[in-house]
């Protein structure tokens, strides 16, 4: 099991230092054992091996927040990763909807539908970010934005010949009765 794989990691880390996918096995073999403090080690050693370009570190945030098991401590580093990330291309929407996701992870709903926002004005044909937002502000209460974002959605998702995305427009508003007209 677990406990029989973790000494055969770290002898092959020992031979290979510089291999990110052992790294990133042990983390996972770290988190199912419950051993959190080997964790921290192995993520700084990544941060100093990884392409250091705006997607490897969401790409690693997501990985700490996914592995973390809801640890706080981990869960408010893989959140410094992705502020990292949004810092070095604030124009790229994706990054701010991921980040949105370990905003939700954390309980900020507040900083997540900010991201959303964001994600929207900066690519506004994805039909998941507007679905993401709406969905908050539906469950937030807010009524008001939720109609609002329900009908700029309509109106910044063309017609396209998916049928999954044709249909999730109007699915979306359905969800609490929004009015695209």
């Amino acid at each position: 099991g677990a406990v029989a794989i973790a000494p055969l990691l770290d002898q092959l880390l020992l031979l290979d230092p510089n291999d990110v996918e052992l790294y990133l096995r042990r983390i996972r073999l770290n988190r199912e054992m419950g051993r959190l403090e080997g964790i921290a080690a192995d993520v700084q050693t990544l941060q100093q091996l990884i392409d250091h370009s705006p997607d490897e570190l969401m790409e690693l945030a997501n990985m700490i927040s996914t592995e973390s098991d809801s640890d706080q401590r981990f869960v408010e580093f893989a959140l410094r990763l992705a502020d990292r990330a949004v810092a070095m291309a604030p124009e790229q929407g994706g990054l701010c909807a991921q980040r949105a996701i370990l905003h939700l992870h954390n309980g900020d709903s507040e900083a997540a539908i900010a991201d959303l926002e964001r994600a929207t004005v900066l690519v506004p044909g994805n039909f998941r970010n507007w679905y993401e937002l709406a969905f908050l502000k539906l469950e937030a209460g807010d009524r008001v934005d939720y109609n609002r974002i329900c009908k700029r959605m309509h109106q910044a998702i063309p017609p396209t010949s998916s049928h999954t995305i044709e249909q999730f427009v109007p699915w979306t508003a359905a969800l609490g009765n929004a009015e695209l007209e």
